[in-house]
């Protein structure tokens, strides 16, 4: 069993033993503002996760420049009387396709379905930077002004807040500190996490009531957290869109059901993922398939395919593996190129870069082209759990899952034959790229279904 699932599982299994989730503020358990923070900084000391080895350089004028622009952004909505029946806050990640930039989970849906008749978006910032020619931006508006409002009132009143809950808060740190290996630094963090979140919820029960939607989509719940509880006082639908490939025990995911902050629905890309692992009950998980993939028709599908080259599929917590195992192959393999693409979130450090020096068949690929392009320029691809592995799968390519090295794929349940090649030594690399596509499988389907909009539009 891989380590972090391993830990995972003890991690869900612990907070259970010491009731944690008993501790409530704002009538929803606090432990779920900072879970995923504080699981992820455990796996790290246990294992050396790695969720995020990127660096963020902020730009003081331009968090300034952003910030006074959605402020007038918020202006305006608050001077009209207009209402919004659907309200998206989109993914903060980007995709650059052609010259404009996407949010490949919501964007799509908004231009394939009937809610562009009626919806705006909210864009988070990423790293205090917003990709302006963005598609839909006319119906786009900018979240600086309430995040950065929220995070300032928030570390100036924080020891008000920090008074008020402060029974609750040393409850949890008592509970939580020698299991998760806690300081006492984690009470401010605590106390300042409370604080933001509190700003951030007393903005956004506002905007709604001034707004008024009747249901909400949103990516990745934990990020949302204060939307989603502002939702649940006014009682509008909350629905979270699928942002990747979950096969089992996560920090995000793993653990109980609270309808009190979790949302009401989860659209999912396929039949493949309708399963316990987003932690939702499976009656309320949707699927509505991959409206990216019926966006991009007909658009992008003529790329030129490069001959004797394979992409090879990175993450931040297995960097040093694939760059170990690709350097190998590529020694074994001079006639053949590796691309390796990084994840948006991932970075070479000095050890990586010295693995790769010397060898002349070993690329780092552009990572800010949109992966679904990226891939079809590719006939092989190879990685472990990657959701663009299931991607170029959807596309017809030739996809191999490295299962030796420290990589452990995981399998979509109930699924035999699921179209991957798995290569559980370098010496398989031959019979992969030599077979033919199996054509058996039906997985590709399932994971990334065609977007059903009449399903999408019949939501309430």
């Amino acid at each position: 069993m891989n380590q972090d699932i391993f830990y995972l599982k003890e991690i869900v299994n612990k907070e259970k033993e010491l009731d944690i989730y008993r501790y409530r503020v704002f009538g929803i358990p606090f432990w779920r503002i900072v879970r995923f923070i504080i699981r992820t900084r455990y796996l790290s000391l246990k294992t050396g996760f790695q969720y995020n080895t990127t660096k963020k350089n902020l730009s003081f004028k331009l968090l300034l420049i952003n910030f006074l622009v959605s402020f007038f952004q918020y202006l305006v909505l608050f001077s009209k009387r207009k209402r919004y029946e659907n309200i998206v806050f989109a993914f903060p990640r980007l995709q650059k396709l052609g010259d404009q930039y996407i949010d490949k989970f919501t964007d799509p849906i908004v231009v394939e379905s009937k809610i562009k008749n009626n919806c705006i978006i909210f864009q988070r910032p990423l790293a205090g930077n917003h990709k302006e020619n963005r598609i839909n931006s006319e119906i786009a508006v900018k979240t600086d002004f309430i995040e950065v409002t929220s995070k300032i009132l928030g570390m100036i009143l924080f020891p008000f807040i920090g008074l008020f809950y402060f029974r609750t808060l040393i409850g949890v740190y008592k509970s939580s500190k020698e299991y998760f290996l806690l300081k006492h630094k984690h009470i401010l963090f605590f106390i300042l996490t409370l604080s933001n979140f509190s700003f951030s919820f007393c903005f956004h029960y506002i905007l709604f009531k001034k707004l008024k939607p009747k249901r909400i989509f949103l990516v990745d719940r934990e990020i949302f957290f204060p939307i989603i509880l502002a939702c649940k006082r006014l009682k509008i639908n909350v629905y979270e869109i699928q942002h990747g490939v979950t096969h089992g025990e996560t920090a995000v995911y793993s653990g109980k059901y609270d309808e009190s902050i979790d949302p009401d629905f989860f659209l999912a890309f396929g039949e493949a993922w309708i399963g316990p692992q987003f932690g939702m009950p499976l009656d309320r998980i949707i699927n509505i398939g991959w409206a990216y993939k019926d966006y991009i028709k007909g658009r992008y599908y003529n790329i030129p395919v490069t001959e004797n080259s394979t992409l090879v599929i990175s993450e931040p917590h297995i960097t040093e593996k694939i760059i170990s195992i690709t350097k190998e192959l590529a020694l074994l393999h001079n006639n053949i190129t590796f691309h390796i693409r990084l994840h948006p979130q991932e970075s070479l450090n000095d050890n990586h870069k010295n693995m790769l020096s010397g060898v002349d068949n070993i690329f780092i690929q552009d990572n800010t082209v949109e992966s679904t392009l990226a891939i079809m320029s590719y006939k092989f691809l190879l990685g472990e759990n990657s959701s663009v592995l299931y991607e170029a799968l959807s596309f017809g390519k030739k996809v191999g899952r490295i299962n030796y090295g420290g990589l452990l794929p995981e399998l979509v349940e109930g699924n035999v034959i699921d179209g991957f090649y798995y290569l559980n030594g370098p010496n398989d690399f031959n019979f992969f790229i030599n077979s033919s596509i199996n054509t058996e499988s039906k997985v590709d389907n399932l994971a990334y279904s065609d977007f059903d909009k009449d399903k999408f539009n019949s939501l309430t």
